[in-house]
Parts: C-alpha cells; structure tokens; sequence
C-alpha cells in the first residue's frame, strides 16, 4: 500500500511544476521516467502472490517451458484460441532463462514504457494523464497484464494512424490480435480513420447518437459479432454476463465531460482552428467515447468490460485536453486543478484500501515462498 502511495505523491508533487514540465520534451521526459520509472519497480519486483491471476499467469508459463515446439501449438491453438504471439514469446525466452519473474517483468516494462511514451508524446498535460493512469490503470495492468500488452500495440498502432501511415498501423494491430483475442474487434479503428479524425460538433453528435443506438441494439450488436467470429461464443457463457448494476453516476460524469468537450469543438474545422482539431487530441476524444460507452455497457456483459481496457487512454488523457482547451492547465498552481489532482489521489488511495485487486499484501520477489 505504501509502495502504490508513494508513487502517487511522487506524481501528485512533482505536478506543481506541470506549468513548466509541459512546455519542456526534457523535463517531460524526465518526469515521465521518474513516475513510469517507480512504477515498473513496483511492477516487475512484485511476488508471484501479488495480482489475482498472477501465480496462474505462472504456472502455465512452467507448462509451457516443458513443451515442444509442436505441443506449444497444439495448446494454443486449442487453450488459447490462437493467441500464438503470447504463447511464442514465453516459449522462445523460456529456452535461454525460463524465468517467470523475467517473462513477466519484460511484459510489465513493455507495458508501462508504451503508456508512458504515448502519455509523453499526445498529452497536454503528463502530469494529470499520468496521475489518472496510476489511478485507474496501474494496479489493473498488473492482473491482466497480456491484454495491457495487447493495449500497448493498439497504442502504437494509433500512432501510425494519426501520423497518417494506415499500413504501417496494420501490423501492431495484426500482434495485439494474437496477444489477445478480443482485440480482434480493434479493426474497426479503420473505419474511423476512413472517416476522419478530425472532430466537429456534428461528428461527436453522429458519436453519441451511435453510442445511444449500441444500448439498444446491443444485443442484435452482439449476435451479429458472434456470427463473424464464432471462436467468441463463449462471451456469452453464465460467466461472462454482468453482474454489475448501471451506473447513473459514470453516467452523468460522462455526460458532463462529453459536454465540456462539445462546448470546445469548431462547429466545423477551418485553419484558424487549433484546439481539438489535431489528429492526435481527436483520436484521444473518441478513445474516451469508446471507454465510456464500453463502461456503461459492462452491467450487461462482463466480456464488454475487456474491451474497454483497450481505450482506458482515452479516459486517462481526456481531462487534460479539457483543462488545455479552457486555458485552465497554463496557470501556475490553479487551485482548481490542484483540488481535483487531490480528489483523484484520495479517489484512488480509497478505492485501493478497499479492493486492492489482488495486490496487497504486497511482497518483493525475493520474499516468494517465505
């Protein structure tokens, strides 16, 4: 508990400067190594006991460190669903250090590095992104930690996109696939693109009008999925439906946010139009209609809930955008931001002192076993 903490004060402190860290790529990146830095030390020194899924995670690496080449494809292909690049990687390093700790930890770095460089490169502010990431990201990352790899390369392969390089966006998708199966359902980032990432008023309407429609038509949604992709009928199995009640709550923090940003938007793009009208900060926008529509509808389906980790970004990133876009996130100390930065951190030390995911206790690698 003390180790989670204390990176948040680390995050929460080193953002009195964020007036002069934003404007600097130095000190962005410095912060962004300090914050990221003590989160993968948390990450990767970690016990095999700490995480729900963890010590599992452990043991079928072991089984798959005794296979051979055929039997790892035998068992991916009727275990894993096909998921040949999660599997692969742990059989290759398996034969020069079949290490779980090792196998583990690379993934924990790749994950954090890859959501710390994106943070670095499309936030207006690193210092509020990162500090929602440890709030509402760090300690999932660390259970379900294949499907935050798949993220990792959904992350780069928004990159491509919003550089323009739709082909070279292909391939990170194409790994994130075999990662983990869900993120199959990515592809549909190509339709956007085909569209157009820049956002008017009328775009984000069309996205909320659609986000409306996917409650209703959820279920026809669903079934016309699961036509495509058969392998995925098991998201309809007893366990997968959800079990959470709706939310009026995240319903109406949505809400407020999605008119906060509509209230910023050009009702349609001209040159002498900056805030919101880069590829990079739109991309952020509908990452996080995707995040808030996708959290609605896990009460419905708890299999939805695995989809949105892929746009958790979004969420991460988009209040950011909103205080860059009122000018609130230029001025030095604003009481306003440091209060809400205070909210999250007693937000995220509260929700963690109840439901630690699996995290606490906490034990160091070296204390496995003891």
């Amino acid at each position: 508990m003390l180790g989670y903490i204390f990176i948040l004060l680390i995050c929460f402190f080193l953002g009195f400067d964020a007036h002069k860290i934003n404007p600097s790529k130095q000190k962005r990146k410095l912060f962004l190594i300090v914050v990221f830095g003590a989160m993968i030390c948390f990450a990767v020194l970690r016990s095999y006991s700490v995480g729900i899924d963890y010590i599992n995670r452990v043991n079928q690496m072991r089984l798959l460190f005794n296979m051979n080449f055929s039997e790892m494809i035998a068992y991916t292909d009727q275990v894993q669903k096909g998921e040949y690049l999660y599997t692969l990687y742990i059989w290759i390093v398996s034969r020069v250090l079949p290490i779980p700790w090792l196998i583990n930890g690379i993934m924990d770095i790749f994950i954090l590095c890859t959501f710390g460089w994106f943070i670095g490169r499309y936030s207006s502010d690193v210092n509020l992104s990162s500090l929602m990431f440890v709030t509402f990201a760090f300690a999932a990352s660390l259970n379900v930690t294949r499907q935050y790899v798949a993220a990792s390369f959904f992350l780069i392969a928004l990159h491509f996109l919003i550089q323009k390089k739709p082909l070279k966006a292909l391939f990170p998708l194409l790994l994130a696939a075999f990662i983990h199966s869900s993120a199959v359902i990515l592809f549909v980032i190509y339709a956007i693109y085909a569209i157009g990432f820049n956002l008017t008023r009328k775009k984000l309407l069309c996205f909320l009008l659609g986000a409306i429609a996917s409650f209703f038509a959820f279920d026809i949604i669903l079934d016309i999925f699961v036509q495509i992709f058969p392998q995925y009928k098991y998201a309809l199995s007893g366990w997968t439906v959800g079990d959470e009640s709706f939310s009026f709550l995240w319903l109406f923090i949505y809400l407020f946010l999605f008119c906060l940003i509509y209230s910023r938007l050009p009702h349609r793009i001209t040159q002498d139009v900056q805030y919101l009208q880069s590829n990079s900060i739109s991309m952020i926008v509908i990452g996080f209609m995707f995040y808030a529509v996708l959290d609605l509808l896990k009460s419905e389906l708890d299999f939805v809930h695995r989809v949105q980790v892929y746009f958790i970004f979004g969420f991460c990133m988009i209040l950011s955008e909103i205080l860059h876009g009122f000018g609130l996130g230029k001025k030095r100390n604003s009481a306003m931001v440091i209060l809400f930065k205070i909210g999250v951190m007693a937000w995220a030390i509260f929700v963690f002192s109840q439901d630690g995911h699996g995290i606490l206790p906490y034990n160091f690698i070296w204390n496995w076993g003891r």
